[in-house]
């Protein structure tokens, strides 16, 4: 299993804006044209990602939360990071003129922009953890197969057009967002690979 350990300069200051590049210098390939990385401003507590082809925004996100995002790992996946990654929130605005996809945006363009702001350097290694194993029960299986049309497949990089005002919302494919009481948790999902299932476990 594959782990990141992370080395993160804390001294550096974030600029609450960055100036599009100087005239007749190249663009980098990997970086955003404009982007503006500094804490939080908001005051609800509510966390919101926002992406579409060229525009990136982040509200009140923990670095934690946008390492994972951008390197599609997992939490326990991180090793060696200070404490304050997890207390300290943030708001990321950026924007690509060259439109990229939102997985490019959310992948190695964010990774660059992590490591221009924060100096954020890592290695991976392998190490030995122990894991649960999702298996079949002696009574077999009871989760039930999708059924084909039951649900609206999303793509972010080309999302549904909004639904008019007074017509049903779409049943989208996926995990549905259900409201957390005390320990009671409950996992509702349509139209998800055992593979995203276990994963989707793997977090709770």
């Amino acid at each position: 299993m594959r782990w990141f350990l992370l080395n993160i300069n804390a001294s550096i200051l974030l600029a609450s804006t960055v100036a599009v590049l100087a005239q007749g210098q190249s663009p980098d390939p990997l970086g955003f044209d404009v982007a503006s990385v500094k804490p939080t401003a908001s005051t609800d507590g509510r966390a919101l990602l926002q992406a579409t082809p060229g525009r990136l925004v982040m509200t009140n996100l923990t670095l934690r939360r946008i390492i994972l995002i951008a390197y599609e790992v997992q939490d326990y996946q991180i090793a060696g990071a200070p404490g304050w990654i997890d207390s300290e929130h943030y708001d990321v605005q950026a924007k690509a003129e060259s439109n990229p996809s939102v997985q490019q945006m959310e992948g190695p363009m964010l990774r660059h922009l992590l490591e221009e702001r924060f100096r954020l350097a890592l290695h991976r290694e392998t190490r030995q953890l122990p894991v649960y194993m999702l298996s079949i029960g002696k009574t077999g299986p009871k989760l039930q197969s999708s059924k084909e049309g039951s649900c609206t497949p999303y793509a972010t990089n080309s999302p549904p057009p909004i639904t008019p005002q007074g017509e049903p919302q779409p049943i989208f494919c996926g995990f549905q967002r259900t409201p957390i009481e005390g320990l009671n948790r409950t996992l509702e999902a349509k139209g998800v690979t055992m593979a995203a299932l276990a994963t989707n476990l793997s977090r709770t």
